[in-house]
């Protein structure tokens, strides 16, 4: 049986082939021994010391956390990293089945930003979260998954108001906005601020635990 997922017209297959990962990638597995599901953290590299709290913030508290940098877009050398090889590298390579993907800033791309399952497959869907941390414009996410989007800037403040009405608008109940525009990014409690503890409190209410059973066919 052939497994399809698509992603915004992106859609790949899911055969024997070996999922590859990218040299830059990092994988942080749980530490808790209590384990929650999977996390892949797509940021900005030039916020590497936020990802790197964040994500042990997550791993110890039961996520294991898949860490991609995203060069600057203006780079000549940067290039997208296709959402079926982060996806496959957590399912096939780590047996990570209950995912949530968090984005940072740019790094919600089109890849990204609509995950749904084939209409014909009966697999579930991995994916099942979303979090977005200080997106600019409107997000094509599937009515059906949580979602969590955080505003901490005032650059990306309007495009986080106009999320916000369009989801009262069109009653998305799984789409919650937090604003913390103003929050210490200083870290307090056990060496998170209130972005990771939110963050962290979220997943733990909405996701944590989920077992999804792969078709063995």
């Amino acid at each position: 049986m052939r497994t399809l997922w698509t992603i915004i017209g992106l859609s790949w297959l899911i055969y024997s082939t070996p999922a590859i990962a990218s040299d830059n990638w990092r994988y942080l597995p749980d530490q808790s021994g209590l384990p929650q599901g999977g996390v892949i953290l797509r940021y900005p590299d030039v916020m590497e010391t936020t990802a790197d709290r964040l994500s042990n913030v997550l791993s110890d508290h039961g996520w294991s956390v898949l860490l991609v940098p995203i060069p600057d877009t203006t780079s000549p050398q940067s290039e997208p990293v296709p959402a079926s090889q982060l996806v496959r590298y957590m399912t096939e390579i780590k047996g990570q089945f209950n995912l949530v993907v968090l984005s940072f800033g740019d790094t919600w791309d089109k890849q990204l930003n609509l995950v749904d399952l084939d209409p014909d497959d009966d697999q579930q869907n991995p994916i099942q979260g979303i979090v977005l941390v200080d997106v600019a414009g409107l997000v094509n996410a599937p009515p059906e998954l949580p979602l969590l989007d955080i505003n901490t800037l005032a650059l990306t403040q309007q495009s986080y108001v106009q999320r916000r009405k369009n989801a009262r608008k069109n009653q998305l109940d799984k789409q919650q906005g937090i604003n913390l525009k103003h929050y210490s990014t200083r870290a307090r409690h056990n060496g998170e601020n209130l972005l990771d503890r939110r963050i962290r409190g979220w997943l733990h209410h909405n996701v944590k635990g989920m077992e999804i059973i792969p078709d063995e066919q």
